[in-house]
Protein backbone atom coordinates (compact mmCIF):
# COMPACT_ATOMS: atom_id res chain seq x y z
CA UNK A 1 0.00 0.00 0.00
CA UNK A 2 1.33 3.43 -0.98
CA UNK A 3 -0.66 6.16 0.75
CA UNK A 4 -0.27 9.88 1.18
CA UNK A 5 -2.63 11.67 3.58
CA UNK A 6 -3.10 15.41 3.78
CA UNK A 7 -3.31 16.59 7.38
CA UNK A 8 -3.38 19.84 9.30
CA UNK A 9 -1.93 20.77 12.64
CA UNK A 10 -4.74 20.67 15.15
CA UNK A 11 -5.91 23.76 16.97
CA UNK A 12 -7.87 23.77 20.20
CA UNK A 13 -11.13 22.72 18.56
CA UNK A 14 -12.90 19.95 20.42
CA UNK A 15 -12.60 16.41 18.98
CA UNK A 16 -16.39 16.19 18.85
CA UNK A 17 -16.64 19.32 16.68
CA UNK A 18 -13.94 18.00 14.35
CA UNK A 19 -15.74 14.68 13.88
CA UNK A 20 -19.00 16.48 13.08
CA UNK A 21 -17.09 18.28 10.31
CA UNK A 22 -15.78 15.00 8.88
CA UNK A 23 -12.31 15.37 10.41
CA UNK A 24 -10.50 12.88 12.65
CA UNK A 25 -8.12 14.01 15.40
CA UNK A 26 -4.77 12.28 15.61
CA UNK A 27 -1.22 12.55 16.89
CA UNK A 28 2.24 12.00 15.41
CA UNK A 29 5.08 11.14 17.79
CA UNK A 30 8.69 9.95 17.76
CA UNK A 31 12.06 11.65 17.07
CA UNK A 32 10.75 15.07 18.12
CA UNK A 33 7.88 16.65 20.01
CA UNK A 34 4.44 15.13 19.33
CA UNK A 35 2.30 16.95 16.77
CA UNK A 36 -1.47 17.04 17.10
CA UNK A 37 -3.15 16.73 13.72
CA UNK A 38 -6.51 16.42 11.99
CA UNK A 39 -7.14 14.07 9.07
CA UNK A 40 -9.83 13.82 6.44
CA UNK A 41 -12.23 11.15 7.72
CA UNK A 42 -12.97 9.60 4.32
CA UNK A 43 -9.29 9.41 3.33
CA UNK A 44 -8.31 7.83 6.64
CA UNK A 45 -11.16 5.30 6.56
CA UNK A 46 -10.19 4.20 3.06
CA UNK A 47 -6.56 3.71 4.13
CA UNK A 48 -7.62 1.85 7.28
CA UNK A 49 -9.66 -0.64 5.26
CA UNK A 50 -6.50 -1.86 3.52
CA UNK A 51 -5.10 -5.04 5.11
CA UNK A 52 -1.58 -3.55 5.11
CA UNK A 53 -2.55 -0.39 7.02
CA UNK A 54 -0.29 -1.25 9.97
CA UNK A 55 2.62 -2.60 7.93
CA UNK A 56 3.04 0.08 5.25
CA UNK A 57 4.79 3.43 5.49
CA UNK A 58 2.31 6.29 5.13
CA UNK A 59 3.36 9.76 4.04
CA UNK A 60 1.70 12.61 5.91
CA UNK A 61 1.62 15.99 4.20
CA UNK A 62 1.53 18.61 6.93
CA UNK A 63 1.47 21.91 5.09
CA UNK A 64 4.73 22.03 3.12
CA UNK A 65 6.30 19.31 5.27
CA UNK A 66 6.17 15.61 4.46
CA UNK A 67 6.79 12.96 7.10
CA UNK A 68 6.96 9.18 6.79
CA UNK A 69 5.03 7.39 9.52
CA UNK A 70 3.64 4.03 10.54
CA UNK A 71 0.11 3.69 11.88
CA UNK A 72 0.33 2.58 15.50
CA UNK A 73 -3.21 2.72 16.84
CA UNK A 74 -6.77 3.48 15.81
CA UNK A 75 -9.59 4.14 18.25
CA UNK A 76 -13.07 3.16 17.08
CA UNK A 77 -16.46 4.28 18.30
CA UNK A 78 -17.89 1.28 20.23
CA UNK A 79 -21.32 1.77 18.65
CA UNK A 80 -20.66 2.82 15.04
CA UNK A 81 -17.13 1.37 14.57
CA UNK A 82 -16.10 4.65 12.97
CA UNK A 83 -12.59 5.96 13.57
CA UNK A 84 -12.50 8.58 16.31
CA UNK A 85 -8.72 8.97 16.78
CA UNK A 86 -5.50 7.82 15.07
CA UNK A 87 -1.89 7.54 16.28
CA UNK A 88 1.19 7.56 14.04
CA UNK A 89 4.93 7.09 14.67
CA UNK A 90 7.61 8.88 12.64
CA UNK A 91 10.06 6.56 10.87
CA UNK A 92 13.19 6.81 8.75
CA UNK A 93 15.37 4.48 6.70
CA UNK A 94 17.97 4.11 9.46
CA UNK A 95 15.50 2.58 11.91
CA UNK A 96 14.82 -1.07 12.66
CA UNK A 97 11.47 -1.63 14.26
CA UNK A 98 9.32 -4.47 15.50
CA UNK A 99 6.04 -5.34 13.81
CA UNK A 100 3.55 -8.20 13.79
CA UNK A 101 3.00 -9.70 10.34
CA UNK A 102 0.09 -12.06 9.56
CA UNK A 103 1.04 -15.65 8.70
CA UNK A 104 -1.13 -17.21 5.99
CA UNK A 105 -1.14 -20.94 5.32
CA UNK A 106 -1.84 -21.86 1.71
CA UNK A 107 -2.56 -25.02 -0.32
CA UNK A 108 -4.31 -26.92 2.47
CA UNK A 109 -5.97 -29.00 -0.26
CA UNK A 110 -2.51 -30.22 -1.34
CA UNK A 111 -1.45 -31.39 2.12
CA UNK A 112 -1.32 -35.17 2.52
CA UNK A 113 -2.16 -34.85 6.20
CA UNK A 114 -5.26 -32.72 5.65
CA UNK A 115 -6.42 -34.95 2.80
CA UNK A 116 -6.37 -37.84 5.27
CA UNK A 117 -8.57 -35.98 7.73
CA UNK A 118 -5.94 -34.08 9.71
CA UNK A 119 -6.85 -30.65 11.08
CA UNK A 120 -4.56 -27.61 10.88
CA UNK A 121 -4.01 -26.14 14.36
CA UNK A 122 -2.49 -22.66 13.95
CA UNK A 123 -0.30 -21.55 16.87
CA UNK A 124 1.28 -18.39 15.43
CA UNK A 125 -1.29 -16.26 13.60
CA UNK A 126 1.04 -13.23 13.39
CA UNK A 127 4.83 -13.36 13.63
CA UNK A 128 6.73 -10.58 15.38
CA UNK A 129 9.60 -9.49 13.14
CA UNK A 130 12.35 -6.88 13.23
CA UNK A 131 13.30 -4.94 10.12
CA UNK A 132 13.38 -1.55 8.43
CA UNK A 133 9.96 0.12 8.43
CA UNK A 134 10.24 0.15 4.63
CA UNK A 135 10.69 -3.65 4.47
CA UNK A 136 7.76 -4.87 6.58
CA UNK A 137 6.07 -7.72 4.68
CA UNK A 138 2.32 -7.35 4.20
CA UNK A 139 2.02 -11.05 5.08
CA UNK A 140 4.08 -14.24 5.35
CA UNK A 141 2.95 -17.39 3.55
CA UNK A 142 3.61 -21.03 4.42
CA UNK A 143 2.98 -23.58 1.68
CA UNK A 144 1.33 -26.73 3.08
CA UNK A 145 1.77 -28.69 -0.15
CA UNK A 146 2.98 -32.19 0.66
CA UNK A 147 2.89 -31.72 4.45
CA UNK A 148 2.28 -35.11 6.12
CA UNK A 149 1.00 -36.12 9.54
CA UNK A 150 4.50 -36.48 10.97
CA UNK A 151 5.84 -33.22 9.50
CA UNK A 152 6.41 -30.18 11.70
CA UNK A 153 5.35 -26.74 10.52
CA UNK A 154 8.36 -24.79 11.72
CA UNK A 155 9.53 -21.18 11.55
CA UNK A 156 12.82 -22.24 9.98
CA UNK A 157 10.90 -23.42 6.90
CA UNK A 158 9.22 -20.03 6.48
CA UNK A 159 10.91 -17.84 3.88
CA UNK A 160 11.78 -14.39 5.27
CA UNK A 161 13.04 -11.55 3.08
CA UNK A 162 16.61 -10.31 3.48
CA UNK A 163 16.82 -7.94 6.45
CA UNK A 164 13.71 -9.40 8.11
CA UNK A 165 14.29 -11.52 11.22
CA UNK A 166 12.01 -13.15 13.78
CA UNK A 167 12.15 -11.42 17.17
CA UNK A 168 11.46 -14.62 19.14
CA UNK A 169 12.71 -17.53 17.01
CA UNK A 170 12.63 -19.98 19.92
CA UNK A 171 9.20 -18.99 21.24
CA UNK A 172 7.67 -18.96 17.75
CA UNK A 173 9.54 -22.00 16.43
CA UNK A 174 6.39 -24.10 15.92
CA UNK A 175 3.99 -22.15 13.72
CA UNK A 176 1.28 -24.80 13.53
CA UNK A 177 0.59 -28.49 14.00
CA UNK A 178 -1.53 -31.05 12.22
CA UNK A 179 -3.95 -32.78 14.55
CA UNK A 180 -4.28 -36.42 13.49
CA UNK A 181 -7.77 -37.64 12.57
CA UNK A 182 -9.61 -39.75 15.11
CA UNK A 183 -11.11 -43.03 13.98
CA UNK A 184 -14.84 -43.39 14.36
CA UNK A 185 -14.53 -47.19 14.21
CA UNK A 186 -12.74 -47.74 17.50
CA UNK A 187 -14.63 -50.08 19.83
CA UNK A 188 -16.34 -48.41 22.76
CA UNK A 189 -16.75 -49.83 26.25
CA UNK A 190 -19.62 -52.29 26.34
CA UNK A 191 -19.50 -52.84 22.57
CA UNK A 192 -17.18 -54.96 20.42
CA UNK A 193 -14.76 -57.19 22.28
CA UNK A 194 -16.99 -57.78 25.32
CA UNK A 195 -18.97 -60.95 26.00
CA UNK A 196 -21.46 -61.68 28.74
CA UNK A 197 -21.55 -65.02 30.51
CA UNK A 198 -24.78 -66.14 32.14
CA UNK A 199 -24.50 -66.94 35.81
Amino acid sequence: MSVSLSVQERSNESPRKLRLEGQIPGIVYGEKDPTRITLNGKELSKAYEDASYYTSVIQLEIGKTKEDVLAKDVQLDPVTDRIIHADFMRVNKNMRIRAYVPVRFINEDKSIAIKRGGVLNIIVHALEVKCSPYQIPSELTYDLSGVGLTDQILLEKLSLSKGVTAVHPHRDRILATIVAPTSGNEPQAGEAGETTTAA
